[in-house]
């Protein structure tokens, strides 16, 4: 785990016609000493846990082990899934100089350009930047978060 991360987001997705040949999906996560950090079941062919990373597990090894419970008699057979895991900064940061952006029905606009500050990211990993968009004022409507290619 990153040493600046302080929640973890855990995605898992299995194909849509392997769900129905599960009876139930466990997800949990581990520290680097095997002690559990998070837990919890894969509902739908889709699923997300969100958890606050400890400080004292900032900087160590997480491990996330999936738990298919198989509907047949015969057991364990091969499968597929994607997981993924994305570590978020306790504070967000701002990209340009903080203004909104009008943007008008079935218009465009372009992100303000700004480099992303130096972290330690581990292999494999590259910054998220978060979208929010909103109507006229009040909380975001959507949220979307993208990676930013390096």
């Amino acid at each position: 785990m990153p040493d600046w991360a302080a929640t973890a987001v855990v995605e898992v997705e299995v194909p849509r016609e392997l769900w129905r040949e599960f009876t139930d999906f466990g997800v949990t996560e581990f520290d680097s000493a095997g002690q559990q950090v998070s837990q919890g079941p894969l509902e739908y062919a889709f699923g997300r846990q969100v958890f606050a990373v400890p400080a004292a597990l900032r900087g160590h090894p997480l491990t996330v082990e999936l738990y298919p419970g198989f509907a047949r008699d015969k057991g364990v057979h091969p499968w597929r899934g994607k997981v993924r895991v994305r570590f978020l900064l306790s504070e967000p940061r701002q990209l340009g100089d903080g203004r909104d952006i009008t943007v008008l029905p079935g218009g465009r606009a372009p992100l303000p350009v700004q480099r992303t500050r130096d972290l330690n990211l581990p292999e494999g990993f590259a910054p998220l930047v978060e979208l929010n968009v909103r109507s006229s004022g009040g909380n975001p409507d959507a949220t979307r978060r993208v990676v930013v290619s390096p």
